[in-house]
């Protein structure tokens, strides 16, 4: 049993666990959770990060520090049982307001006593995991990884809203954002769309003109918008994250940064296509690595990440040369290839029936690319007039 735990732990990618059961029905996350318990004799596992809170929860939060990684509360999870742990101040307001989708026994102390104390009083006499660092349990957090990311139907419907309104977040600013305005003011004003929304902003980037061919990340600064702009968001809502990046451009675009859109959406209509359950990382990479080549510019990948599987987070983690797994069916991925200047990112979800993108909304321009005589869709850059 120790040597099948041992080496599952370093399966980060590979673990071939499919989240549904004999019927083909998507497993609740607490019952994925306790599977992972009776497969490897746990007594119960100690969940103190936000994004596992959520997803124990059915979109639930622990936030109150939006910086944090952890909560205000942490779950123990046995067999039979959920306890909800937090300190006095929150545990009515969580207890009515976040863990409403599960049955969870409160158990509080003052905030001026040890959250530690408790959880090791309620683990006393089980063999423990958790998805932190604590002395004396089993740290699982890349197991759990890669068991919240196959998502339910409820899961998938409430990523898919959460999808459409992000990029129409960032679409609303976009349609009305005008010269002169600076990166900070965009950024504001998506922040503030993106929080009517229900949506928190995880990260924002807002870049003008010249400084998208200086740098991929560019965060808001008060350079003035010129002719060219690009906002990237990552909101989360009930614990998941989408991921999408929109462009404009006052006036025709010169040919040359033309080109780039269509090139960098090519390869993402390509890795898009690619993205079905069975497929391997290793042929993924092939894939981007023979885009890039079609579009001429064989190094740019080199340049920046090309995105990775998401769903509780920005990035679970990023496709590399030695990545190993493949894709799962419910599994989500944001794939973001970008030649200089110019980058497409879309939020997908992996289907036995191909992929569905979350974020393409069919009020934005899109841009068509025929990979294997099916017409594959990613967002344009919005050209205006004004």
């Amino acid at each position: 049993m120790h040597d099948a735990f041992d080496r599952a732990m370093h399966l980060k990618h590979a673990d071939a666990f499919d989240g549904t059961l004999s019927d083909g029905t998507a497993m609740k996350p607490v019952d994925r959770l306790r599977m992972l318990m009776t497969e490897f004799e746990l007594g119960a596992i100690v969940l103190s990060r936000r994004d596992n809170f959520s997803w124990i929860t059915e979109g639930g939060s622990s936030a109150i520090v939006e910086t944090s990684e952890t909560g205000v509360a942490a779950l123990l999870v046995t067999q039979n049982e959920i306890f909800l742990i937090t300190n006095e101040i929150e545990a009515d307001r969580l207890l009515q307001e976040e863990t409403t989708e599960v049955e969870a026994t409160v158990v509080s102390f003052p905030w001026y006593e040890s959250q530690g104390d408790v959880i090791a009083l309620l683990a006393k006499g089980h063999r423990t995991a958790s998805d932190t660092a604590i002395d004396g349990f089993i740290d699982i957090s890349n197991m759990i990884e890669r068991r919240r990311s196959l998502l339910s139907t409820e899961e998938i419907a409430r990523y898919r809203e959460l999808g459409h309104q992000a990029s129409a977040c960032v679409e609303s600013v976009l349609r009305s954002v005008t010269r002169g305005a600076t990166e900070r003011e965009i950024a504001a004003e998506v922040v503030h769309e993106a929080l009517l929304s229900g949506i928190r902003p995880s990260a924002v980037l807002v870049g003008v003109d010249d400084r998208l061919f200086k740098f991929r990340h560019p965060t808001p600064t008060d350079r003035q918008l010129d002719t060219y702009v690009m906002v990237v968001l990552c909101g989360e809502r009930h614990g998941l994250i989408a991921n999408t990046t929109r462009f404009v451009h006052f006036g025709p675009m010169p040919n040359d940064l033309s080109r780039r859109h269509e090139q960098t959406a090519r390869i993402l209509a390509n890795l898009n296509s690619a993205t079905v359950p069975g497929t391997s990382y290793q042929q993924l990479w092939g894939v981007l690595l023979k885009e890039y080549a079609n579009a001429g510019v064989p190094d740019e990948w080199k340049m920046h990440h090309q995105g990775g599987l998401c769903g509780y987070a920005p990035r679970e983690w990023l496709l590399e040369p030695t990545t190993e797994g493949e894709v799962a069916r419910n599994q989500a991925f944001a794939w973001n290839p970008s030649i200089t200047g110019a980058k497409s990112e879309e939020t997908i979800i992996a289907t036995n029936d191909g992929y569905e993108a979350i974020t393409l909304n069919d009020t934005w321009p899109v841009m068509e690319s025929v990979i294997d005589t099916v017409s594959r869709k990613t967002a344009a850059v919005l050209e205006v007039s004004r």
